[in-house]
């Protein structure tokens, strides 16, 4: 089906609506996927950031806990107490470094948190000999603390580096997806700003080439056939919207006007033929009029002649009458004498 001015002009901006909903709808996606990520960078990097931070302060309060065994540990009640709250570190540090474990997908963390909790788990056993050693010297805090002297620094170490590796991914990654979301957003509007050009400018071309120049050229032609022109050949538009229908229009005017031209003129030259006869016709009379006024004065004449010669025969023949009276008279006075 054939689509109008106003079904074409619909069709264009529909298009340019339809592809900047595309855009929109493929920025608004790559957005989305940006906020996923750093939804990601969160649940993940940020967490085991934060639970790397709280292994370090654990150990250190799992180190503090021992310091107290061997200040107060004198006092049976604070020494079991310290170490109590010591081995309860000792579990709570370890489940941190499991926490790590299943929120970190970096093989480097996983691997260094896993070193950790290895070398971690080993020193309930230095720190019970320590202990031991502590309670068997009379509670000698150098004996006890020369013990595990040391034992501490390749795990504070080891955590350290879990944190800072966790702390180095987040802020990487948080990067990668700001820049990404910037650039998405970049795109996304300039995408946006092109197609809005291209479809103003589609829009235009559309409306110049369906509207503007077919008009104008309709214009033209009206004109030229307001001038007279009416042997102008009007090209016919292919299609069947209202600009062709128009120009379609204008051929059967053409058409029309040209028949009507031409039964104009067949009527003026039967009109020039007929006045042409009624002039001979009128020549016809006149000549006759003129003929027959020639002879109505001569007839004139004829009669005037005649009228003069019954005069003359009238005069005479009074003459003559007054002649036979004469002699009559004369024969009567003859015969009477």
């Amino acid at each position: 089906m054939a689509l109008g001015i106003r079904g074409k002009l619909i069709a264009v901006l529909a298009s340019g609506i339809l592809t900047l909903g595309l855009i929109s709808t493929l920025s608004f996606t790559s957005l989305s996927r940006d906020v996923s990520e750093f939804e990601s960078i969160l649940e993940n990097d940020i967490t085991t950031t934060l639970t790397a931070g709280r292994m370090i302060i654990g150990f250190k309060t799992q180190v503090q806990e021992w310091k107290n065994v061997l200040i107060r540990g004198h006092d049976d009640a604070q020494r079991d107490k310290y170490w109590g709250k010591f081995n309860k570190q000792h579990k709570i540090v370890q489940q941190l470094g499991q926490e790590i474990l299943n929120s970190s997908v970096r093989p480097d963390i996983i691997k260094t948190t896993k070193s950790f909790l290895k070398v971690h788990s080993t020193l309930i056993d230095k720190y019970t000999l320590g202990y031991n050693a502590f309670v068997n010297t009379g509670y000698d805090h150098k004996a006890g603390d020369k013990a595990v002297s040391g034992i501490d620094r390749e795990p504070t170490k080891l955590a350290a580096s879990i944190a800072k590796m966790a702390l180095d991914q987040a802020n990487s990654h948080s990067a990668h997806t700001t820049a990404s979301a910037n650039s998405t957003v970049v795109v996304g509007i300039s995408t946006i700003l092109i197609a809005m050009v291209l479809t103003l400018a589609g829009a235009m071309y559309f409306i110049n080439r369906w509207l503007v120049i077919p008009i104008k050229q309709a214009q033209f032609q009206l004109q030229q056939l307001a001038e007279g022109q009416l042997e102008r050949n009007i090209p016919v538009r292919k299609g069947s919207d209202e600009v062709a229908h128009m120009f379609v229009a204008m051929k059967t005017l053409q058409n029309n006007l040209n028949e009507g031209v031409g039964a104009i003129q067949g009527s003026i030259s039967n009109l020039s033929n007929s006045s042409d006869r009624l002039h001979g016709i009128a020549e016809t009379i006149q000549n006759g009029t003129e003929q027959q006024y020639r002879r109505t004065d001569q007839m004139a004449t004829a009669i005037t002649e005649m009228s003069a010669a019954s005069s003359e025969v009238a005069r005479h023949a009074q003459d003559a009458a007054g002649v036979a009276n004469e002699v009559e008279k004369t024969a009567q006075t003859g015969v009477g004498t």
